[in-house]
């Protein structure tokens, strides 16, 4: 094939293979040039599907620019047709990746490759996003220690900076204002900021804690005095840290869109008290379609545009293994289904250039979620279970200030225990149930260490007034055992590996557990063993009490941290016997796999099921990349609706779709589901 060179803003040569995948990456696409622009460039309030590239410029950065073309660039664009894109500026190193006046540069570059970057954009209306790393700045320590957070031994550490130093306004803010000035971006999505922050041991952040506590001696560990008050006033700390870069800059330049990385998510369950534009985070790359599940539902209800990055390779062994379009569609659909955008992350070449091959799988993403946009962006979840993700007992459990990854395996796997048995379901904080608890039917509480006594007493008073509560967890069942008039012993059995038996079938469970004894009135549900003879002590697993007009169910061990170890159909089973009691109506009912994840949302008057295959692959520690993912057959989905729908219509077919309707109760079978099929109820 006879390829014409083309050359770049600063006059260098694009390789002829480059140019060769940037025709495939065409050709892919299935849309002739030029490509039809959108008519405005989107606010991030208004996206809905974008692409993050990035490469922590360091020292061995000395030719950035040199294979960035315009041309290469608007290649992508016109075939993924994306609404943003996040670019590399400053990684967690410290240099920036633009010839920036007022921050500090990499090494070297050829001609102003973000220049570039903003012409391309502009012209396809693509939005343009910087990668900004915050806290995490490692050049800034190395020009000036001072700006260093310290240690508890009083060490300076060499890569996070202190919330109590100049460095916000020294470096961040006058490139952010750089950036909107003279490049005229659209905005940043600051990384290394919530997770990388920490207490501060330097003499401001002292005096600064003796002013607002009183507390003179400052605690170096969880058990002197003050410690807790330490941790939340290192809390409220970072965020006017975030509140002041993005006071300043909003009255800089309004329309400049702000997001730090991972705050007000998962990692900080509280509400949204600054003025961010938009809400993000780049879930797990292991088990990622498990994070995205996780992730979105933490997300949903904050009140902010929010989206999720999903990382398009698994780094392992000192390769990246780059994931295949199915693998990437599942996991989008596990976030759109909740009503987030979704990105995903692909690497930049060390001189800030794209490999186009990399891009190729997201043509087909593009077209997946674009399929599904007008029924999933702006949905508002229905109440159906609401899983309590308690901020006061998270942040008493986790040793940072924020959490992280590898934080919650006691609540993530209570809830992939409840969306395996089909159920719809919201995460929820004391921020948001408050005053709206009765809109849910029924609140589910992980095993926690600590209830805040005032929520105790709403949920108690909720389900007087007849909701229904379900109790996991020891610790948590403890918390409730003189309302309810349930009996522990003073210690706990002296094995952790024990077996619960319901319905004739046994499953191993290992969690502390105390002797129980129930009152009179209470249903058992199920006996717990120390083996599995028949002959053996055995104690209550669980129960049902009445309490008032309601009902709290009580399940006596760790059920979610054990199902995110290993799942288990029989303890998925036995997790759903009891919704089934405490709440017998749901709104949706499926049948026909246990490989499904379903959501329930509302667009105007038409009610959204979305159903997603979650089979395959992505739970494997040894399958890094998949490309098959077995259709699910003969799905029956069961709505249960005020009057008979006038039309039930099934995308992305965009079909009407059979069904039949008795008792309030409309009936669909959906022969096949290959990923991602959403039932429209009018």
């Amino acid at each position: 094939m006879n390829i014409t060179t083309r050359v770049n803003a600063s006059g260098q040569k694009c390789s002829a293979a480059m140019m060769f995948l940037s025709v495939v990456l065409l050709a892919c696409s299935g849309v002739a040039q030029p490509s039809q622009p959108q008519k405005a460039t989107l606010k991030r309030a208004d996206s809905f599907f974008g692409m993050h590239f990035d490469f922590h410029a360091a020292q061995d950065c000395n030719e950035i620019g040199k294979n960035v073309s315009e041309e290469s660039i608007a290649d992508i664009l016109k075939s993924v047709k994306p609404d943003f894109i996040q670019i590399d500026c400053k990684g967690h190193p410290g240099l920036s990746s633009y010839p920036t006046a007022v921050g500090n540069r990499a090494p070297g570059f050829i001609g102003d490759p973000l220049k570039i970057w903003r012409s391309a954009t502009a012209k396809e209306h693509v939005a343009l996003y910087m990668h900004y790393s915050g806290i995490f700045d490692q050049q800034a320590i190395k020009n000036d220690s001072l700006l260093a957070r310290v240690s508890a031994d009083g060490t300076r550490d060499n890569g996070m900076t202190s919330v109590f130093s100049p460095y916000v306004d020294k470096i961040m803010i006058p490139q952010f204002k750089e950036l909107n000035d003279v490049y005229h971006v659209d905005g940043v999505w600051v990384d290394g900021d919530c997770w990388a922050t920490g207490i501060d041991y330097s003499t401001e952040a002292r005096e600064a804690f003796r002013r607002e506590t009183g507390i003179t001696a400052y605690p170096k560990s969880p058990d002197d005095k003050g410690y807790q008050e330490l941790r939340d006033f290192s809390r409220k700390a970072f965020l006017t840290y975030v509140k002041h870069y993005v006071d300043v800059m909003h009255a800089h330049a309004p329309d400049f869109q702000i997001a730090s990385n991972w705050s007000f998510t998962s990692f900080m369950p509280e509400p949204v008290s600054i003025n961010v534009d938009f809400l993000s985070g780049d879930y797990n790359y292991v088990a990622s379609l498990n994070s995205a599940r996780w992730e979105g539902r933490c997300l949903q209800n904050q009140g902010k545009p929010w989206d999720l990055m999903t990382w398009g390779f698994v780094p392992k062994d000192g390769s990246l293994r780059y994931k295949s379009a199915l693998q990437l569609q599942q996991e989008a659909a596990a976030v759109i289904s909740l009503g987030g955008g979704f990105q995903a992350y692909l690497t930049q070449n060390r001189d800030g250039s794209m490999m186009p091959w990399k891009v190729l799988p997201m043509v087909a993403v593009g077209k997946f979620v674009r399929a599904r946009q007008r029924y999933c962006q702006y949905t508002t979840p229905i109440p159906q279970i609401a899983l309590f993700f308690s901020k006061d007992d998270f942040y008493r459990r986790i040793p940072k200030l924020f959490g992280g990854w590898e934080c919650g395996d006691y609540i993530k796997g209570l809830l992939f225990a409840l969306l395996d048995g089909q159920n719809c379901v919201q995460v929820l904080s004391e921020h948001h149930l408050k005053g709206k608890m009765s809109e849910y039917p029924l609140i589910v509480l992980p095993d926690m260490g600590y209830l805040e006594p005032g929520v105790k007493r709403d949920l108690l008073e909720y389900v007087k007034k007849g909701g229904s509560l379900l109790v996991t967890g020891m610790r948590s069942a403890e918390l409730f055992k003189d309302d309810l008039n349930v009996t522990m012993s003073s210690d706990s059995l002296s094995t952790n590996a024990l077996y619960v038996k319901y319905n004739g079938e046994y499953s191993t469970i290992t969690a502390p557990y105390k002797e129980v004894r129930l009152p009179a009135h209470a249903v058992p549900m199920g006996e717990l063993y120390a083996a599995t003879s028949p002959r053996a002590p055995h104690y209550p697993a669980g129960a049902i009490i009445p309490y008032g007009k309601g009902n709290v169910g009580l399940i006596f061990t760790d059920i979610g941290s054990h199902y995110f170890k290993g799942g288990s159909s029989a303890v998925r089973t036995y997790l759903s016997a009891f919704v089934a009691a405490l709440f017998p109506q749901p709104k949706i009912e499926v049948q026909g796999s246990h490989l499904l994840d379903v959501t329930l949302n509302t667009i105007g008057h038409q009610e959204v099921i979305n159903l997603i295959n979650i089979g395959g692959s992505h739970n494997s520690g040894i399958v890094d990349v998949y490309d098959e993912i077995p259709p699910l057959a003969n799905i029956h989905v069961s709505i249960r609706t005020a009057a008979k729908p006038n039309r039930i219509t099934l995308l992305p077919e965009n079909r009407p779709i059979h069904f039949s309707y008795k008792n309030g109760i409309a009936h669909v079978m959906i022969p096949k589901i290959e990923i991602h099929s959403l039932l429209v109820v009018e």
